[in-house]
Formats: structure tokens, sequence, C-alpha cells
């Protein structure tokens, strides 16, 4: 327990010195100035440069949305309904040109995986350039430069993007990239680079899709890599793209299930928006034949078949929920969020899969806080009215 706190303790340390920076990396970021100036975009650019060229292999194509079916009536939910209208980054919903870039002498620093070519960052790369945003981005940028550089002379394609060690970064934004490797014959034999300290959910998806023989591994350190080849990000950050959501269908998930379950996922063991009164939550859903699982105890395999299998998801906002993007369409997800905090990506990717999707905003309680189980009643005794729950899953909660 004391462990736990004092996790939670240095996160709010650590929360709270980057708001404080915030304000100052922003400034630089939206007047490319500083680390913001690097960026550069080749893409859809109409000249190769000589020390680069890219390959476009995706056009843009819009995504469509549909309102949040299920949430409690007041002036929090409505303000909140409003964001959800709004992409969170501003502009429209659609995914991006995508394609390969391919360049030499690139410097890139592991396991950050920032990169640096002729003092370029390529932007399309990243997942999104915001992250310039983040002194430890910039300040592992900067370093680059100054850094003694081990040469590698093999053609290697890039993988581990800056913030692949998150899972939700990492399934749906990273991994699903390798969509425009399978589809580039110029690349697709030749050996992916990632960092050796990876987590281990990354070496797990890389097997389960089949990849983990093509992987080359490297210990922490600044490379220089004679001939480098980038994926692009697929879509914007925090709209999942249809091509991504398909790709991990296709290489991750077991074939469909009979089995139906309802499921809490608790974050009990995180060190941020966990449910404060879980075990008045915990009780009422019972109610309803809900099982709570904290999904940092189960295996990749076993979380992608829990989420497959599960015809109603509940939960804090937070990486696990990337699951979602295997449950069969037609099921409900139901998101809480803490006042104050909103996040559109699972969302989006609820729309993508044809989910019922609903949410609801709780009272913040220190770096947690609490839901309201009245509302909570009222939102999941709808989605029983209309029929969301099989029957197999009505008698296993009788």
């Amino acid at each position: 327990m004391k462990r736990k706190q004092l996790s939670r303790l240095f996160h709010r340390i650590k929360i709270t010195s980057g708001q404080l920076s915030y304000p100052f990396f922003d400034a630089l970021y939206r007047f490319r100035m500083g680390s913001a100036s690097r960026l550069r975009q080749v893409l859809l650019s109409p000249q190769a440069s000589p020390d680069c060229k890219s390959s476009l292999l995706l056009y843009p194509t819009p995504l469509s949305i549909r309102e949040p079916e299920y949430f409690a009536p007041g002036p929090i939910e409505k303000e909140y309904l409003k964001k959800f209208r709004v992409p969170r980054r501003g502009g429209e919903r659609v995914t991006c040109p995508a394609g390969v870039i391919s360049a030499r002498d690139v410097n890139v620093s592991l396991p950050v995986g920032m990169h640096l070519c002729n003092g370029r960052v390529f932007d399309e790369a990243l997942l999104d350039p915001v992250l310039l945003t983040n002194p430890k981005y910039v300040l592992d940028l900067e370093k680059i430069s100054f850094k003694k550089k081990i040469r590698i002379t093999e053609p290697v394609v890039f993988l581990s993007m800056p913030w692949h060690h998150n899972l939700y970064h990492w399934l749906i934004e990273i991994l699903p990239r390798l969509f425009l490797y399978d589809q580039s014959t110029d690349i697709n034999h030749l050996r992916i680079v990632m960092p050796s300290s990876v987590p281990g959910f990354i070496r797990d998806s890389l097997a389960l899709a089949g990849y983990l023989d093509k992987i080359l591994f490297l210990d922490d350190g600044v490379y220089q890599f004679e001939e480098l080849h980038l994926l692009s990000r697929l879509s914007p950050s925090s709209m999942p793209s249809p091509i991504a959501i398909k790709w991990l269908n296709e290489n991750l998930a077991e074939p469909k299930s009979s089995r139906k379950r309802r499921t809490y996922v608790s974050r009990a063991d995180a060190k941020y928006r966990f449910v404060t009164n879980e075990l008045e939550v915990q009780e009422l859903l019972s109610e309803f034949g809900f099982e709570t699982v904290v999904l940092s105890e189960y295996t990749l395999e076993e979380k992608i078949q829990i989420f497959r299998e599960s015809e109603m998801v509940l939960g804090s906002s937070g990486a696990g929920f990337s699951g979602i993007a295997f449950m069969e369409p037609g099921s409900l997800f139901l998101e809480f969020f803490s006042e104050g905090h909103y996040a559109d990506c699972f969302y989006n990717m609820a729309n993508l899969k044809n989910l019922k999707y609903g949410f609801l905003v709780g009272k913040k309680d220190g770096l947690g806080f609490s839901v309201d189980t009245s509302q909570l009643r009222m939102v999941v005794e709808q989605a029983v009215r209309d029929g969301l729950v099989s029957e197999a899953s009505q008698e296993a909660s009788l």
C-alpha cells in the first residue's frame, strides 16, 4: 500500500512540474520555434529531397461519428456532449495521407525514439508533432547531436516511435503501421528496429501478429542508420484509423467466441484516474452479472479475448480500453471520466466498431474520482431495456 501511495505521490509531482513548464514549450511549438522549427513534412512534397524520398500508399478518408447514446442528464454532461461533436485537436475527422519515408544518415535515440535527419524531424512519422510540447521529448531530441553514434549499415525499418511504451499508442497507432510495411515491396523484406527494453506487451503483440522474427532489437543509445525507412501515421492522434482496426482484428484476434460476458475494468492498480468508491460500483454492477478485471494481471492475448467476449464493458478511461478494438459491433462501451478530464480516442474507436457508446462524469477525488452510482444504475438499466444484454448473460446474473 505504501509503495502505491508513493507512486501516486511521485506521479502528482510529475504532473505538476509538467503543467508548470507546458506554457513555455507550447508557445515554442505554436510559433514553430526551438525544437518545433525542426519539423518537416515530406510525404506530400511535390519534389523529392536529395536526402530522402517518400512513397504515398493511402489517401485521406473521412470518418463518421454518432452521438453518445448513454449518459446522465445534467449540465456537465451537456458540456461533454459539445466536446464530442468537435475533434479534440480541431480540424476535420479524416485519416491522414500515409506511406513510407526513406532517408539516409538518420540519427535515432533509443529507447525514446526521437530522430534527426540533417537537423530535421519527419512530421508524418511522429504520432503527433504536439509531443514537442513535452520537455522529455524535446530534451531527448536536442541531445542527439551531442551523443556518440553507433553506425548501422544494414537498411532497416523503424517502428518504435515516441509514445510506443503506452499500450494505446502502440497497439492502435503504431503497430498497425505494419500494414504499410506489408504493402511496400521495396522494404517488406527488411528487418524492423525496436529497442531491447520495450515493454512485454510489445513483444507479445509482434509475436501474435507473426513479426517477431523480423525484429532487430537494439540496446539503448544513439544510432546513425545509413538507410532508414519510417512508416507514417495512418490517422491523427486520438482518431483511430479504420485500416488500423481492421488490421488488428485480422492479425491479433482469435475467432469469434460464443461466450458472452459483462466486464468492469478496474484501475485499482493505477497511479491516477482510479475509482475511489469502487466497492460501491462493484456491488451495483454485480446485480447485473458484471465481473471485475484488472487488465495488468492478464497477458495481451488474454486481454484481447476478454474484450472479444464482452458485450458490455465499463470503466475509467485509460489505455487498457484499447481492447475495444476487438469488441463485436453492437456491444456497449461505457467510459468513466473524472470531471475536467476528457479524451475522445475511445469514443472515436467505438464509432469505428459500431459500438453503443456512453459516458459518465465523476467527481474528482485526489488523483482519482468517485462515480455516482445512481447515474450508473440508470445507464446500465437503460442498456438492458434496449436489449443489449444477451440471454446467456442474463442467466449468468441470476
